[in-house]
């Protein structure tokens, strides 16, 4: 009987089977509440200031293009944070997680491999 060249097959605790070159390293995160995520709060907050500066600081019939201007610098904003959050693993974990150090509740772990 031949050895069989394949790698061994990876432990049950080990989440990078070994000689795997696209892996780095792993890393345990917990999602944030989806209010929390840094998407969501900072421009929950930047809209609360753009309402309130249309509705009472400003005068909206004199300076309607500058708030419009306003609001669309802040929407172009949150959609390039939204997709930086799509195509990168790191800018998503960062924005919607908490990193979390030792194991312990393994109930909502989610695995990022960098």
């Amino acid at each position: 009987m031949a050895p069989s060249l394949a790698p061994p097959p990876p432990r049950p605790d080990s989440l990078i089977s070994p000689g795997d070159d696209l892996v780095r390293q792993v890393t345990l995160h917990r999602q944030r509440h989806w209010s929390l995520h840094g998407h969501v709060a900072p421009f929950a907050a930047a809209y609360a200031g753009w309402a309130y500066a249309w509705l009472f600081a400003l005068d909206a019939s004199e300076q309607t293009e500058l708030c419009l201007i306003s609001l669309a610098a802040v929407v172009v904003a949150q959609i390039l944070l939204c997709l930086s959050c799509h195509w990168s693993v790191h800018v998503m974990a960062a924005m919607t997680c908490a990193k979390v150090g030792v194991r312990g509740d393994e109930s909502w772990f989610f695995f990022f491999f960098l």
